[in-house]
């Protein structure tokens, strides 16, 4: 007898807002311009600016262009708590990651072992599958294609899911660099190499 392994749930695209119709827009009567003009209520174009009212407007904006740039640059700062808060954030998203990684691969590891298990078996040969939550009877060449199609698709998903979780490390290692930043493991470290740096100093005079 055989029980086969857990159906991958799918995800279910929910649909897309209805279009909405559109109401045909009246087409205006051709006029000529000026009277165009005048029922609309349009005004003469202003005149254009002269050279000082340029180059005032200039200035205005590059004054208005340094303080976005101070702006932006005050932004960028963060504090030490903020610093550490978002490597932690990212050691918890890696931990996660990890975590589906494992999980992952031993769901894979159970499909592959009933497919080495039933493929030498004859085709007839009943063979028992849950399914969602209940037992059902069917026979070794119904169930060996679909226990390879749904191993092929944890192997797709494993790979993309290790793929995420290397991204991940880098992107925390390049944070943990940038700021210097040190666990309370490392510290204790750091502080018995220089303590045992200071003994063999002291030896030596």
């Amino acid at each position: 007898f055989f029980s086969g392994s857990r159906r991958l749930l799918g995800q279910c695209l929910s649909p897309g807002p209805r279009s909405r119709r559109l109401l045909p827009v009246p087409s205006l009567p051709i006029t000529r311009f000026g009277s165009r003009m005048a029922e609309e209520g349009a005004t003469a174009p202003p005149p254009a600016p002269s050279g000082a009212e340029e180059a005032q407007q200039v200035e205005k904006q590059a004054a208005g262009g340094g303080g976005g740039g101070a702006a932006a640059a005050a932004e960028e700062e963060i504090t030490p708590e903020e610093i550490i808060g978002r490597y932690k954030q990212m050691r918890d998203d890696i931990r996660k990651i990890a975590e589906k990684v494992a999980n992952v691969d031993i769901d894979l590891n159970e499909h592959h072992l009933v497919i080495n298990t039933i493929t030498p078996m004859e085709k007839e040969r009943k063979a028992f599958r849950s399914v969602g939550g209940l037992l059902t009877q069917t026979n070794v060449g119904t169930v060996l294609p679909s226990v390879k199609q749904q191993a092929e698709m944890l192997e797709n998903l494993l790979k993309n899911l290790q793929t995420q979780l290397r991204s991940k490390e880098q992107e925390a290692a390049a944070w943990k660099t940038k700021y210097n930043i040190m666990t309370q493991q490392e510290r204790e470290m750091m502080a018995q190499a220089q303590k045992a740096e200071q003994e063999q100093q002291k030896n030596k005079k």
